[in-house]
């Protein structure tokens, strides 16, 4: 049996002990155990004590320092990946009053023939000088 008492150096807490017994015996040597022993801040002794049948028990020591965990990174910066930019409102002004007048310019020299030639043009232009100044208003 293996037993594992974990002491604090500093304040009285008592003793607190962890077991492996036989039975839970590695085959590759390797003992898995858990548990809150080491459970405040600080200096605490480890006391392992080894014991064998027909052998005399072996006993180690071992300092062992538990430390604050470090404190969480700050979170990232957040990037706005659609961002406003400075003149967008004056240059959807300016770009959708161009289209609607040019539009209306051609139009009337078309004799608002909208689905003939240059008049197809003169009414998207128109088209899309309004929907530059709706995207203004409604943003």
């Amino acid at each position: 049996m293996i037993r594992l008492r974990f002491e604090h150096q500093r304040e009285n807490l008592g003793e607190s002990e962890l077991q492996i017994r036989p039975e839970a015996e590695a085959p590759d040597g390797i003992y898995l155990i858990d548990g809150a022993n080491l459970s405040t801040v600080g200096e605490w002794r480890l006391r392992v004590t080894v014991q064998r049948p027909d052998a005399f028990d072996t006993i180690a020591d071992f300092p062992i320092l538990v430390n604050l965990p470090p404190a969480p990174p700050p979170p990232p910066p957040v990037v706005d990946l659609n961002p406003v930019l400075p003149y967008r409102t004056p240059v959807l002004l300016l770009v959708g009053a161009i289209g609607l007048l040019l539009g209306a310019l051609f139009l009337v020299q078309q004799r608002f023939r909208i689905w003939q030639g240059t008049g197809l043009l003169a009414s998207l232009l128109t088209l899309l000088g309004v929907v530059f100044l709706l995207t203004v208003i409604f943003t």
